[in-house]
């Protein structure tokens, strides 16, 4: 071949894809089945492993330069990839050598002028290609080693991470504690230890619901984990979720667990717990707040993330507020407090706590509205609607409360309008919507019952006041109704009892006014009923004395009538001589004499006695129908001092208490109107001027 065929075929444009001639080709780009296989664990292998990858795969390109030539046809620069793969040939008897050829010349391009350095091709030697299974086999040994040394790896690092973090809980420092727990469960997420530990830890931080979340991932892991459960039976006890830690609490009591002590003390717990919430619903429903107060602070030692005790100590401050006799202001910024904070606790707690929340507004709104508190009871289920607006039990209690308002305010301004008997009627109505709301209706029954006072049925009154009574027995103002209805009744020895029994647990100044002056009733009643009865003692005295007049009278008269009887026998049966006679009725005309003459004496004296005692009395009488100076017994001139002790002295004297006399009463009262009127000195002006006026002068 001549240097100018050379240096032609050197000009000749470069051999592109559209040239049918022979060249080296360039590796193939696709993916051969040792690459699918490897991208399924990319993420596993680390730098060198990939490197040995990459000499595999072009060792295997090279094997394949020869079949990738030959897919290639004269004229087209582009693969046959409709066609499948022929077997690979050597020599110069390949069809597409001899193709070759024939375009270029029938010589071969080793006897051109060319130099055959240039065109030569490097023998053909033939290879084995590497079988599927077979390197699928030594792919999974290698994928095996990798994982189980990144396995052990891993192990390792967790238990390190693991270690740190027991050093840091031992040290207190319990947020540092839970990250290191957190960096070993990434590490290693099959081992039950590590999320008991992080539980541990956020127990100690207060993260009660996180902890007992880490407990039922390390009781998944391996339900045999005592330890674990008992750390999810704490974290349900501070949570308040007493039926999840007496689960827990079942599966520890058994008898293959090494915690039965602790599941007891857990259990003491939980009884405790029970008892005090019902013991503070007890006081928080008769309205005991200190008590409940400090109920709640004893159950918050035990449950201090528990969501019911926050409640019922905010159905406490709602209950304080309302009883607590503030302005309506102060009372309306506490409620609207209460409601901002438990709207928040429903925003932040209702995603994964709703199943606790509204069961327990639901609760506590029922115990406000059974104190009688509706506006309060409504806050709590409005709250609890937001939570669960299709919660069908809390609609029906706010449709029920509504109705019972209606009926009330259609009660209170019938009353207001003097429509007593439909105010009775509206008041039944409302007594017919909730039997067993005691605190509201007791509260209809007073209403009620001045409703009925009004009409004058006081018996009916004194019902309604008995009834509210029995459902509120600390309810004073139905009693002091009660109290009134007797008064009007005249019953004023009950009346005083039931305000001496309002006035010992309420001593306040409108109660205290009342019982003096039913009090003073009662005087006055006692002293009637006691001048009755002296009255009715003169009169039977008085019948007596008659009666035994009589009777001596009709003695005596008979005792005469027998002696002169006696007398005329004996003196018709009877003689004596006429001397003796004579003087006999000489001595008799004598005796006779001298007893008429000391019998008139004695009526005389007797007659002087008794108009003696006639004219003072009535000297007396006319003095208490005097003046006011001459019923005290004084001069229209006389001091105040003087007037006082002329009162005094007369008081005493004619006191119903120390005069039994009939009349002794109403000159008591003369003689009070008197000094009433003299002791001032302004009314007794008054009085000398209307005494001149109409020229009565005493």
């Amino acid at each position: 071949m001549s240097f100018n065929k050379v240096k032609r075929v050197k000009k000749r444009r470069p051999l592109g894809p559209k040239s049918g001639a022979v060249f080296k080709c360039v590796p193939d780009t696709t993916k051969s089945i040792w690459d699918v296989d490897d991208d399924l664990d990319d993420s596993f292998m680390s730098l060198d492993e990939s490197d040995e990858c990459e000499k595999e795969n072009a060792s295997m390109n090279k094997a394949n330069i020869s079949f990738d030539a030959k897919k290639r046809l004269p004229g087209s620069g582009r693969e046959s990839s409709h066609r499948k793969p022929k077997k690979r040939r050597t020599g110069c008897d390949s069809p597409s050598i001899r193709m070759d050829s024939s375009l270029h010349g029938s010589t071969p391009r080793s006897k051109r002028g060319v130099d055959s350095s240039l065109h030569e091709t490097t023998p053909r030697v033939k290879r084995k290609t590497p079988r599927k299974s077979s390197i699928k086999k030594r792919d999974s040994s290698m994928r095996k080693n990798r994982l189980k040394s990144q396995l052990e790896l891993k192990l390792k690092k967790s238990k390190e991470f693991k270690d740190k973090g027991n050093e840091l809980y031992a040290e207190q420092d319990y947020e540092r504690a839970v990250q290191a727990y957190t960096e070993a469960i990434m590490l290693d997420g099959e081992n039950p230890v590590f999320p008991a530990n992080r539980a541990a830890a956020k127990l100690m931080l207060g993260n009660y619901r996180e902890a007992a979340v880490d407990c039922e991932l390390a009781l998944k892991l391996d339900p045999s984990y005592s330890r674990a459960g008992v750390r999810a039976c704490r974290a349900y006890i501070c949570l308040g979720d007493m039926c999840k830690a007496k689960e827990h609490i079942r599966k520890l009591a058994d008898g293959s667990s090494p915690m039965q002590r602790d599941a007891q003390d857990l259990q003491r717990q939980i009884d405790a717990y029970e008892s005090l919430v019902q013991e503070g619903d007890q006081l928080l429903i008769h309205e005991k707040l200190k008590e409940c107060i400090e109920v709640t602070k004893k159950a918050c030692d035990i449950a201090p993330g528990c969501l019911r005790l926050w409640l019922m100590s905010l159905a406490c401050k709602l209950l304080e507020a309302a009883t607590s006799g503030k302005n309506a202001g102060t009372v309306q910024s506490i409620e609207r407090g209460i409601r901002a904070e438990l709207e928040e606790v429903a925003v932040t707690h209702s995603a994964f706590a709703s199943d606790i929340l509204v069961p327990n507004f639901y609760h506590y709104g029922k115990i406000l509205l059974y104190c009688a508190l509706s506006s309060e009871a409504k806050i709590l289920f409005n709250v609890a609607l937001k939570i669960s607006p299709n919660d069908e039990r809390t609609k029906r209690r706010v449709a029920l409360v509504k109705e019972m308002e209606s009926q009330l305010n259609k009660g209170a301004s019938a009353f207001t309008d003097h429509r007593y008997e439909d105010s009775i009627r509206a008041f039944d109505s409302a007594l017919r919507l909730d039997k067993h709301n005691l605190a509201f209706n007791g509260r209809l029954y007073f209403r009620r019952a001045a409703a009925n006072m009004s009409l004058a049925r006081y018996d009916e009154a004194i019902g309604d006041c008995n009834n509210a009574l029995k459902m509120l027995p600390q309810y004073h103002k139905a009693r002091i109704r009660r109290a009134h209805a007797y008064l009007q009744k005249g019953d004023i020895k009950t009346a005083v009892a039931d305000l001496e029994r309002t006035y010992e647990f309420a001593p306040t100044a409108s109660v205290a006014r009342e019982l003096k002056s039913a009090k003073m009733l009662l005087d006055k009643q006692e002293r009637k009923e006691r001048e009755r009865r002296v009255a009715d003692e003169y009169r039977r005295a008085r019948t007596r004395e008659r009666a035994e007049a009589e009777q001596r009278a009709q003695q005596q008269a008979e005792s005469e009538s027998y002696f002169r009887r006696q007398t005329f026998a004996h003196n018709r049966y009877t003689s004596s001589s006429s001397s003796s006679n004579a003087r006999n009725r000489q001595s008799e005309n004598f005796s006779s004499k001298s007893n008429q003459q000391q019998s008139h004496y004695n009526t005389r004296s007797s007659a002087k006695k008794a108009n003696a005692s006639s004219s003072r009395r009535k000297s007396m009488d006319t003095i208490m129908k005097g003046t006011y100076y001459e019923v005290l017994g004084i001069s229209n001139r006389a001091s105040t001092n003087s007037i006082k002790k002329a009162y005094k002295k007369r008081a005493l004297k004619y006191h119903p208490d120390k005069n039994r006399s009939p009349t002794a009463e109403s000159k008591f009262k003369r003689v009070a109107e008197a000094y009433r009127v003299l002791k001032s000195p302004k009314a007794r002006r008054t009085y000398d001027l209307q005494s001149m006026s109409s020229a009565r002068f005493w």
